[in-house]
């Protein structure tokens, strides 16, 4: 056989495996009707399937104006290439049988029927393969005809494909993330939360000790029981309930829901706006613990937020300066999209902006929340491949402009049933995440837990990098770098340590630098920046941490921790409140001691002392009194001379190491300002102190 007939013959074999696929319509060339102009429009018939695996309704697909129409109903399509048509797959992914007829057109546009329905048996969803005999001639055009009364509701179309040979299709794979790792099984919460009715919207307050919800058809509702209202449960460890109806006035004659808990669940973030005359509104309000209630809610500035759609949802971070709201506007992708807004001051916020395409479809994109660290997104979807009517996703953040984000990928089958799956909600302080699912019943959604971890992305990277360098396959073994201390305590870093700063006047959360390094142990000190106002940091069990908390324009703060009391997932909160500087305001180095009857520092306080250093150091423009105190003990002559000394050894200390003397002065206030009694050894160490007050 000569050189160039095998070239010949291999690339006449390139040539007709070319088509040897699945072609999915490209163009839209004419319909009868469409439901809407973006969502359920003909134009979302092209492209390959989007809701499979999965069926039900979605917005990504072609739907009629009318169900239940008597006139006909069609589209037709052209597709890229044309071909010997042998294989037809139209994706019917709601209320499926209703094809009546298709078309296929040849070179004169003459069409040919190549299939005509023999049963108008009616299915929840299906792919539908049709295998003619080969047409004789090419073709790239097709017109699918319904009879939309023969198959009650809504028919929607969602792809329509063409091959040349019978191909498989292959179902697409559902991309499931690997953020968490689920340690049980999804569990019904049971009567003690759950009721007849309908249970939604559940999130846990930021200490993790209570789990607010919405509850739906329920007697006890305030006004309708069709209203959704605001109740709450007690989580104390694994046990959850009873449900508790707060009554007014978080609950009125409207629809009421929790979307966010903050200052350690005495603030509570509302849907809906608040009007003394009964009215509401397309919004969000605020409300904090009063004595034994909840006081009057307060509405919020949010302009921009209108939608077409009679459902809306809302999430509000524990800092409250991010809003995530799903709206159905005009300058969406479809139906209800996912829009962030911002706020500085927790009053006043930033026109909704849309997150983008990356994360919302032309179906529905919903009830969305972030991750404690704000990085990640979680929502429901009906838009993408997944397990049922609406599952819930996950993405990842990229940048700050909240436009690029990771492609969405599935909570998977631990969490999306067959049903409607949606409401996520989980927080550092507790070991179990809540969400709603329908799983156990289409028409009663009710709230399930399931125990779980997120995976850290350091681990994930160590363990990519170790495959990489393994040549041979290893059984796996749980590694840990434990570092032994001097008197061979292991510090395996086990326990998560996280929380938030606030400023102590405003009680509003911000960013600083929290620096840790051991109380006991010769260490490095470890800087972090906060991120979104919170900090995270692996710790030890039964260590003792020293903490210095920095800010500019703040008084210095530190506190010593002792790593106890984390809950079974061995996690630990510890917040922390520091003061903005303010003539007059004052505090006290707690860790300052001196020899007895002297005004020598002792060694072990140089190190309190440093941290004034580096805060005079830090704010060159600040100037303070150092005000030495004595308990009661002696004379007032020897009190006031060894008070004022101690104080000017605090202040040399500060001049000798760079401070301005023009910016301290020291003062010996003796016993005359006590802060505690002089009856008790505990009383007279507190009125022993050294007080720092900007001047």
């Amino acid at each position: 056989m000569s050189k160039r007939y095998v070239i010949f013959l291999l690339l006449v074999t390139l040539h007709l495996s070319a088509f040897t696929q699945i072609q999915w319509a490209s163009r839209l060339l004419s319909y009868s009707s469409q439901r809407g102009e973006v969502s359920y429009a003909a134009k979302q018939v092209l492209g390959p399937p989007s809701k499979l695996p999965s069926y039900g309704d979605c917005g990504c697909a072609w739907t009629p104006r009318f169900p239940d129409n008597y006139e006909e109903e069609f589209v037709r399509v052209a597709f890229d290439k044309k071909i010997y048509v042998s294989r037809i797959y139209i994706s019917e992914n709601h209320n499926g049988g209703a094809v009546k007829a298709v078309m296929l057109y040849d070179q004169y546009n003459i069409p040919h029927e190549v299939y005509t329905r023999t049963t108008d048996k009616g299915e929840y969803g299906r792919l539908l393969i049709i295998d003619i005999p080969k047409t004789t001639f090419l073709t790239n055009e097709l017109k699918l005809v319904l009879e939309t009364e023969s198959v009650s509701g809504y028919n929607q179309i969602d792809a329509i494909g063409i091959a040349d040979q019978a191909i498989d299709f292959q179902m697409p794979a559902v991309q499931n993330s690997d953020y968490f790792e689920y340690l049980s099984n999804a569990e019904n919460l049971g009567v003690s939360v759950n009721s007849p009715g309908s249970e939604l919207a559940p999130i846990l307050s930021d200490d993790g000790s209570r789990l607010y919800f919405t509850r739906k058809d329920h007697p006890q509702n305030t006004g309708s029981m069709l209203n959704d209202d605001i109740w709450y449960a007690e989580v104390k460890g694994a046990k959850v309930g009873p449900a508790i109806h707060p009554g007014e006035p978080v609950n009125n004659e409207i629809n009421n829901y929790v979307i966010g808990v903050s200052n350690g669940g005495k603030m509570l973030s509302l849907a809906n706006l608040y009007f003394p005359d009964g009215r509401s509104g397309l919004g969000v309000s605020q409300t904090w613990a009063g004595e034994g209630n909840w006081r009057y809610p307060v509405n919020l500035i949010t302009p921009g937020l209108i939608s077409y759609n009679f459902y809306a949802e809302y999430y509000m971070n524990t800092d409250r300066s991010v809003l995530l709201v799903s709206l159905e506007k005009g300058d969406g992708m479809g139906l209800k999209d996912i829009y962030v807004c911002f706020s500085e001051n927790q009053l006043t916020w930033t026109f909704p902006m849309n997150l983008g395409k990356q994360i919302n479809t032309a179906a529905e994109e919903m009830a969305p929340s972030l991750s404690p660290d704000g990085r990640y997104l979680i929502f429901s979807s009906n838009g993408y491949p997944g397990y049922g009517e609406q599952d819930i996703y996950i993405s990842k953040r990229l940048d700050d402009t909240w436009k690029n984000w990771s492609v969405p990928q599935n909570l998977g089958p631990e969490i999306n049933s067959i049903g409607f799956d949606a409401y996520f909600t989980f927080n550092d302080s507790s070991e179990y995440a809540y969400f709603t699912s329908t799983r156990d019943g289409y028409f009663n959604p009710d709230i399930y837990r399931i125990q779980l971890k997120p995976v850290e992305e350091e681990e994930e990277e160590e363990e990519d990098l170790l495959t990489e360098q393994t040549t041979s396959i290893q059984p796996a073994e749980p590694v840990i770098e434990t570092e032994i201390l001097p008197d061979g305590v292991p510090l395996v870093n086990d326990v998560l340590l996280f929380g938030t700063i606030f400023d102590a006047a405003t009680e509003k959360p911000i960013d600083g630098t929290v620096i840790f390094s051991l109380v006991n142990y010769p260490s490095e000190p470890d800087s972090l920046e906060t991120l979104n106002h919170n900090y995270r940091r692996k710790v030890t069990d039964q260590v003792s941490y020293r903490v210095v908390v920095k800010k500019k324009g703040y008084l210095h703060y530190e506190d010593t921790i002792l790593i106890a009391g984390y809950n079974a997932q061995r996690v630990l909160r510890e917040d922390f409140r520091i003061f903005p500087i303010e003539k007059g305001s004052s505090f006290i180095l707690d860790k300052l001691n001196f020899n007895a009857n002297s005004y020598v520092i002792r060694r072990e306080s140089y190190e309190e002392v440093d941290g004034l250093l580096k805060f005079m150091l830090d704010n060159p423009d600040i100037s303070i009194e150092i005000g030495g105190h004595t308990n009661g003990f002696c004379d007032d002559e020897f009190c006031n001379l060894l008070s004022k000394q101690r104080a000017e050894s605090v202040m040399n200390y500060l001049i000798q190491h760079g401070v301005e003397a023009y910016r301290i002065e020291a003062v010996g206030y003796g016993k005359s300002r006590p802060i505690a009694s002089n009856d008790t050894p505990e009383g007279r160490t507190l009125n022993q102190r050294v007080e720092i007050t900007i001047r």
